[in-house]
């Protein structure tokens, strides 16, 4: 399954999967936003494995992320690409494991 296309990018949170952000990939572009934020960065793709560096900026009510209220950070989303439709794993905030968050996105539809 190739990558590019859209997606609902999640994070677990206490009481459940967390919907954060609509995502769009194309040609190592991570690009993605909600009503509170946008995010925008790379990712690669390495067989089964991808890895996004991504910065997100929160311009309307800042939620609290990775154990802190910032209105600019970055994270690291490393995930394997599952044949079903779903690519599955960490966001690392380089702040500790405490806030490594498990991160999931689930293809929405293409971009053609």
């Amino acid at each position: 399954m190739g990558v590019e296309g859209i997606w609902k990018m999640e994070m677990k949170c206490p009481f459940g999967w967390g919907q954060l952000e609509t995502a769009f990939l194309r040609d190592g572009r991570y690009q993605a936003a909600s009503l509170d934020h946008y995010s925008t960065g790379r990712y690669e793709v390495n067989g089964d494995t991808l890895t996004a560096e991504i910065q997100v900026i929160q311009y309307g009510k800042v939620r609290k992320l990775f154990g802190s209220k910032k209105k600019r950070f970055s994270h690291r989303l490393e995930a394997k690409i599952r044949s079903d439709g779903k690519i599955v794993g960490r966001a690392d905030s380089g702040e500790g494991k405490k806030h490594n968050m498990k991160a999931r996105l689930i293809r929405l539809g293409d971009l053609d």
